[in-house]
């Protein structure tokens, strides 16, 4: 006899808030994007992570979340096999176990200070 299957119970956030970062051989900005979204998080009311997403870099991309781990903020390294930014940004956004899931480019070309606004509406 055949036993019924069960759902598995929802798992808790691991944080509020993850930042998905896609990266393609960004060794050279990763370290001031990161540092400068550590910072901001710091500051906040909430619990943040960040999670770099590792798009098939020839560089050391993936190696510097290890020398940025001491940044405040939690900060991990997700590969991604299928090629391009939307696949990315996909990966982290199909694998974050936050409450709140967001992206920024390796260029931090919005500023930090944008979270401010985008959580402030996820929360109303």
């Amino acid at each position: 006899m055949e036993r019924p299957r069960t759902e598995e119970p929802p798992t808790a956030a691991a944080c509020d808030l993850e930042l998905v970062i896609p990266a393609y051989n960004e060794e050279q900005r990763l370290g001031p994007t990161v540092l400068a979204l550590a910072a901001h998080l710091r500051g906040k009311p909430l619990t943040a992570s960040l999670r770099v997403v590792d798009n098939g870099s020839s560089d050391r991309t993936a190696e510097c979340v290890d020398r940025l781990a001491a940044s405040g903020i939690p900060i991990s390294v997700t590969g991604c096999s299928r090629r391009g930014k939307g696949a990315a940004v996909s990966r982290g956004m199909v694998t974050t176990r936050a409450r709140w899931v967001g992206f920024c480019d390796a260029d931090l070309a919005t500023p930090a200070t944008a979270i401010d606004d985008a959580v402030e509406l996820l929360r109303d």
